[in-house]
């Protein structure tokens, strides 16, 4: 929910939110790569939005739990969505418009 919000606040002129869920799977190869993974399948949830992208600075601090842009007393940083684990794995953030990042 506070992911919504976020996006929500990032397009004041409006926009578009996608929210996708599907099924990914790692496979040996893949978690060679990547050794803060185990094989197997997993959900994928894929978050979207229009809204104006987050800094650099923003984007590296993105998973500290009291972390905030807001003012203060507006914002409960993303405390709520990492207090959230459904699997012991590890998280990716992928911008495909870098031209959002600052």
């Amino acid at each position: 929910m506070n992911l919504v919000v976020n996006a929500r606040d990032a397009m004041p002129s409006g926009g578009s939110l996608n929210i996708e869920i599907s099924e990914a799977h790692l496979d040996a190869e893949y978690c060679k790569q990547n050794p803060d993974t185990h094989p197997g399948s997993y959900v994928c949830i894929a978050v979207t939005d229009t809204g104006s992208g987050m800094s650099r600075e923003v984007l590296s601090r993105l998973f500290e739990p009291f972390f905030t842009t807001k003012e203060s007393g507006k914002g409960t940083g993303q405390k709520k969505i990492t207090q959230l684990q459904l699997a012991p794995t590890a998280a990716w953030i992928s911008d495909s418009s870098m031209s959002k990042l600052a």
